[in-house]
């Protein structure tokens, strides 16, 4: 089971809303199962339907991350006017099953969360926030 600190959803939440229109995205760092941080990075994609992690700020966060003894081991994105849950654009792009894909679906008036190991399907991971 995955921890989110409830303070790292609310900034994943609040990076998801200051991207709209466009999908929002960032790194989670990990150690063991609990996010210790959240990396709020641009979308260089500008894009309502796909995002592109800043390669700059990519490498930032897996620096800050070694420092402190984390993994860089999920991505985070909205899908501004959708669910959840994984598009065929987020599967196809997928790293591997191994790398966690947090999804926030932003389409409807309270944010919704899912995590997912994304290989050839996606695979829905439990979680707990606070």
């Amino acid at each position: 089971m995955i921890r989110f600190p409830t303070e790292i959803v609310d900034i994943m939440i609040k990076h998801a809303v200051s991207g709209l229109p466009n999908e929002a995205c960032g790194l989670l760092a990990l150690h063991g199962n609990v996010v210790r941080r959240v990396y709020c990075l641009e979308n260089v994609a500008a894009s309502p339907d796909r995002f592109t992690i800043d390669p700059d700020g990519h490498h930032d966060a897996v620096i800050d991350a070694d420092e402190n003894g984390w993994e860089i081991a999920a991505s985070f994105h909205s899908h501004p006017d959708g669910r959840e849950q994984p598009s065929e654009t987020d599967i196809e792009m997928s790293p591997g099953a191994e790398w966690l894909h947090v999804i926030l679906g932003m389409g409807s008036s309270l944010p919704s969360i899912g995590v997912y190991r994304v290989g050839t399907r996606a695979v829905p991971c439990t979680f707990r926030i606070g």
